[in-house]
């Protein structure tokens, strides 16, 4: 019996390791959702972009020219 559950183990270790030396791996799904971006830091403030992309928003923590937060929701997408 003992026998038997080490080459199980065994066979186990060997399909995990060649699984691993393959590149095989788990990538999560990307989450979309909403996000509003506040401040009450005066020093925080300006355009906000995303990923490089200009949202339409602006923040600004003195609120001079800008709310504190952003004036809407902006879709977001994390992976």
């Amino acid at each position: 019996m003992k026998l038997a559950r080490k080459y199980v183990l065994l066979g186990l270790a060997v399909v995990l390791l060649a699984a691993l030396l393959s590149g095989c791996s788990v990538i999560p799904a990307p989450r979309y959702g909403n996000i509003k971006i506040c401040t009450d830091d005066s020093d925080i403030y300006g355009d906000v972009y995303i990923d490089g992309e200009y949202t339409g928003y602006c923040i600004d923590g003195a609120e001079w020219e800008c709310p504190s937060c952003t004036t809407g929701w902006i879709t977001v997408t994390l992976d």
